[in-house]
C-alpha cells in the first residue's frame, strides 16, 4: 500500500487463541466470575457464558456475531480484564456482567487465515468467509407473523437464546465491525442525550463517523452515526402486500436486538467500528461520483458476479460432506439465489438515481462498491480450490482481483488501530449501560 513503510498485520485470535487470552483475568476474579456452559456449536466447540459481578442490572456482551467480525472478541477480553484487575469499577457499574467471547466460534475459525495475516485486502479476502443469512446467530431469532414463521435457530443461536433467558438483560450489546466507512451505532429506542454522546465521541478515538449507517428507508436517524434498529416485521408486512414471497424475500429470523427488546425488555446498543479507514472519509468535498454512477458501478459487478455464479453452478449442485465446504456451499447458493432480485433491484434504482449532484467523498466511501460484492468471487474461489476445480477457481480469483484493483485505485486504505476500536466499543458499552433500565 502507498505510505506505508512496513506491511501492517492484523492481529485477532481464533477460538482457541481467544480463550487463553481471557482464561488468566477468569483465574483472577475466582469465585467472583462463573463460567456456565451453553452448549455446543455445530462442529462441537463449546460456546461459554462468562458472569461477573453482582449488581442488581444485568448487562449482556456478544462477540463475533457475524464470524468475519473478529474486533468484539477483543473488546471483550480487554473489558474482562478491566473488571478483574478493578474491583472498584465492578462495584460501581451496578451490573452483573454476561459475556459470550464468541456465539460463532465455527465462522471465526473458517476466518483464521486472515485474522492474523498481512493487513491487505487480498488477504482478508482470500480467507474470507460469512455464513448464509439464515445460519447467522444474529438473524436466526424465532419470528412468528402472518404468513411468515421462521423456527430454524442454529446450534449458536440457541446458546444465544440460553443466554438471553440466564440473563434477562436490561441490556445487551452484539459487537459488530465492517470493513470500512467508519464507525456507527444502532439503538433499539431512543435516548436523545446518550445519541448525541455516541455521536460526538468516535472523534475523540480518531475514527472517522459513518453519517449513512446502513441505508435502508425504514430505519430513522437518533443523530448523526446513530440509528434506529431495523424492524423486519413491518418490512415483511410490506413486501407481503407487494406480493412477494417472503421466504425467498427474507429467510431468515429475527435479528439479537430485535428479540431482546421484545421478549426481556432489553436496552440494545450495537457500535460498529471499522478494519480500515480511507482518508476520504475526513472530507466533505465534492467526489467526481454522481448516485448515477455509483449505482452504474455496483450493476457492474453485480453483473459480473452473476455471470461467474453461473458458471459455477454445476459445482454449487454437489453434495458435499465436510463441514468447512458445507459452510461455503451454502453462503455461495445463497448468493446465487439472490443474483437475479439484486440486479432487478439496481436497475430500478438506476432510471430515478440522480444524475447531477455529485456525491461528497465522505459520502462516497459508504456508497461506492467495496468489499462487499467480493465476497461472492473470493468465497467460490476459496470453495473451487478446496475441491479441485483450478479453472474455476482462477476465474473466481482473477475476478476478485480485478475488484481489489478497482477499489485501490479510488481509495486510500489503513488499518484502523485496534486498541482505538476496542477502546471505542467499552467506553460505548459503559456510555449505554449507564442508560439502560
Amino acid at each position: 500500500m502507498p505510505g506505508w513503510t512496513r506491511e501492517p498485520m492484523f492481529d485477532f485470535p481464533d477460538s482457541t487463541a481467544l480463550r487463553r487470552l481471557i482464561q488468566p483475568a477468569i483465574d483472577a476474579l475466582g469465585t467472583a466470575a462463573q463460567v456456565e456452559h451453553l452448549g455446543q456449536s455445530a462442529n462441537g466447540k463449546p460456546i461459554e457464558m462468562i458472569s461477573i459481578g453482582t449488581g442488581e442490572r444485568s448487562a449482556l456482551i456478544v462477540g463475533a456475531p457475524h464470524p468475519n467480525e473478529p474486533i468484539g472478541c477483543l473488546t471483550i477480553v480487554e473489558l474482562v480484564c478491566r473488571l478483574a484487575r478493578d474491583p472498584q469499577f465492578r462495584e460501581r457499574s451496578g451490573y452483573r456482567w454476561h459475556f459470550i467471547p464468541a456465539i460463532d466460534p465455527d465462522g471465526l475459525d473458517l476466518n483464521a487465515g486472515w485474522l492474523q495475516g498481512p493487513a491487505t485486502t487480498a488477504n482478508y479476502m482470500r480467507h474470507f468467509f460469512r455464513p448464509a443469512f439464515a445460519r447467522q446467530p444474529e438473524y436466526a431469532f424465532p419470528l412468528d407473523m402472518p404468513g411468515y414463521r421462521f423456527e430454524a435457530a442454529t446450534p449458536e443461536n440457541l446458546c444465544w437464546q440460553r443466554a438471553l433467558a440466564i440473563a434477562r438483560p436490561d441490556f445487551q450489546s452484539s459487537l459488530h465491525g465492517s470493513d470500512t466507512g467508519g464507525a456507527f451505532y444502532i439503538l433499539s429506542e431512543n435516548r436523545p442525550g446518550l445519541a448525541r454522546q455516541l455521536s460526538r465521541q468516535t472523534k475523540r478515538f480518531g475514527i472517522a463517523l459513518n453519517r449513512l449507517g446502513e441505508p435502508d428507508a425504514t430505519i430513522k436517524s437518533f443523530a448523526p452515526g446513530v440509528f434506529s434498529a431495523f424492524e423486519v416485521e413491518p418490512y415483511l408486512a410490506e413486501a407481503r402486500r407487494a406480493g412477494k414471497d417472503l421466504r425467498q424475500f427474507w429467510g431468515a429470523g429475527r435479528s439479537s436486538t430485535e428479540f431482546a427488546a421484545q421478549t426481556y425488555g432489553s436496552f440494545c446498543m450495537i457500535c460498529e467500528v471499522p478494519l480500515w479507514e480511507d482518508s476520504r472519509q475526513f472530507s466533505s468535498r465534492p467526489s467526481p461520483c454522481s448516485e448515477a454512477d455509483i449505482v452504474r458501478m455496483q450493476l457492474d459487478q453485480l453483473r459480473r458476479n452473476a455471470r461467474l455464479l453461473d458458471q459455477a453452478a454445476p459445482l454449487l449442485a454437489r453434495d458435499l460432506s465436510d463441514s468447512e465446504s458445507q459452510a461455503l456451499m451454502l453462503a455461495l447458493r445463497e448468493a446465487a439465489a439472490l443474483s437475479d432480485t439484486q440486479l432487478a433491484a439496481a436497475e430500478a434504482q438506476l432510471k430515478t438515481a440522480e444524475t447531477q449532484r455529485r456525491e461528497s467523498l465522505a459520502d462516497l466511501v459508504q456508497l461506492e462498491p467495496g468489499t462487499t460484492q467480493m465476497r461472492a468471487p473470493a468465497m467460490l474461489a476459496r470453495l473451487a480450490r478446496r475441491l479441485g476445480e483450478p479453472a474455476l477457481a482462477a476465474a473466481a480469483e482473477a475476478l476478485t482481483a480485478d475488484y481489489i484493483g478497482e477499489y485501490l485505485r479510488r481509495s486510500s486504505l489503513r488499518p484502523v488501530p485496534v486498541a482505538r476500536s476496542i477502546a471505542l466499543q467499552i467506553e460505548s458499552i459503559i456510555l449505554s449501560a449507564r442508560q439502560a433500565g
